[in-house]
């Protein structure tokens, strides 16, 4: 039996252009099953974190770069949906991990991501986990 449960899902769905509503409704899909194997394990929703748009050799055309820029403008939204989750849903915990990727200018420091602009460094998987951890801590589970 697991002390917990982490789930970070739908990035890819938002790329692929996928509704917000219907990641949402994968979420809850998910959380159903987990809940129905054993309601009493928390489950801990991540929020998605924040992409880029690579630069230099490795930049998109103008077209793919504007779709990109869609995408990017989508994940603040699902995850507002993702931290609602919480309050209709027993032991579930939504934890920020969008917000240590946002420098106190209010951009994306790019630094704590690969080239690809979507897959964090080892620096921002640091922040990732510093975030997982202190909800486990706030749940008593770490």
């Amino acid at each position: 039996k697991p002390k917990a449960i982490v789930m970070e899902i739908g990035s890819n769905d938002i790329t692929a252009d996928a509704a917000i509503a219907d990641v949402i409704a994968n979420y809850n899909a998910l959380i159903d099953l987990a809940h129905k194997a054993n309601s009493e394990t928390p489950i801990i929703i991540m929020a998605m974190t924040p992409h880029g748009i690579p630069t230099g050799a490795k930049a998109p055309n103008e077209a793919l770069a504007t779709y990109l820029k869609k995408v990017n403008a989508k994940l603040p939204l699902a995850n507002a949906e993702l931290a609602k989750i919480p309050a209709s849903r027993k032991n579930v915990t939504f934890a920020d991990t969008y917000a240590p990727f946002i420098g106190a200018n209010g951009q994306l420091d790019e630094s704590l991501l690969q080239e690809d602009k979507v897959h964090p460094t080892a620096q921002g998987h640091t922040k990732i986990a510093e975030v997982v951890t202190k909800v486990l801590k706030e749940l008593n589970l770490f």
